[in-house]
């Protein structure tokens, strides 16, 4: 029933729906997992708010040399991240924005393999998820590369697992209104 909802586009139109929608995806929880609670113990690194974008949503990202711009060095990051795995962190998630100047040898994609690295030698053992679906999209673009093998380069340098932020804005028409770039 959610699926048939959610296939329609229809996520419910009132309290009725809604109320069906949650049973139906509680079953379905139910069925896949049972009721074992689980959770992650998450530290986010953000390694910089340099972005090109200018998103009417965002109040993260900054321009180069702006009151609170920042670009992290490898050498914080990895600290970050070992102390997160000493305070128990099971997962570190990595989110950069779309820098232009986040290059290794002219590279984006080599930027982002050695992020990843350091960050696996920093805290092994660690879940990385990281780069946003836009992020990775930028990565591609820019280094004139397919996307499929950004996520293989990086699956090899150690990612994990990717966040679905970027992607919350499904509405064609609302993204052209708050990102028109």
């Amino acid at each position: 029933m959610a699926l048939a909802l959610l296939e329609r586009g229809d996520p419910g139109s009132g309290p009725g729906q809604d109320e069906q929608l949650r049973q139906s995806a509680d079953a379905c929880r139910r069925a896949q997992v049972g009721d074992t609670v689980t959770y992650v113990v998450n530290r986010n690194l953000n390694a910089s708010n340099h972005c090109q974008l200018r998103c009417g949503f965002c109040a993260f990202r900054r321009d180069e040399g702006a009151s609170g711009a920042f670009r992290l060095p490898l050498e914080t990051l990895q600290q970050r991240a070992a102390e997160a795995a000493a305070e128990g962190a099971t997962e570190l998630c990595l989110q950069a924005g779309l820098d232009p100047r986040a290059q290794l040898e002219g590279s984006h994609l080599r930027h982002a393999e050695q992020m990843l690295r350091a960050l696996a030698e920093a805290a092994p053992g660690l879940h990385l998820h990281g780069f946003s679906p836009q992020e990775l999209l930028f990565i591609a673009e820019r280094d004139g590369i397919h996307l499929d093998c950004v996520l293989e380069r990086l699956q090899g340098a150690g990612l994990g697992s990717v966040p679905g932020t970027a992607a919350e804005v499904l509405s064609d028409r609302v993204r052209r209104l708050i990102c028109p770039e």
